[in-house]
């Protein structure tokens, strides 16, 4: 019998290291970490309602995963206080 709730899937449960972006001009791979973190920071919530397979989750672009990955270099270059 289906869920009638929302599942967690994709990034939000997976157990890899990294994921892998397919682009035009490549595949970018990024620790999944800094995924999750740029869906945290830049991510916008939408919604799928089309039967049977609705959906929703966070749109970032790579241009979000991009500056969310060098704001956590910059967090990590920076001392801490103490």
């Amino acid at each position: 019998m289906k869920s009638k709730s929302w599942e967690a899937s994709g990034v939000m449960v997976t157990e890899a290291d990294y994921w892998a972006f397919v682009l035009e001009q490549g595949v970018l791979m990024v620790p999944t970490s800094h995924v999750l973190y740029a869906i945290k920071e830049f991510g916008r919530e939408i919604t799928c309602e089309i039967p049977p397979n609705k959906s929703k989750g966070y749109l970032i672009t790579v241009d979000d995963l991009l500056m969310a990955m060098r704001k956590l270099k910059n967090e990590k270059a920076e001392p801490k206080d103490g």
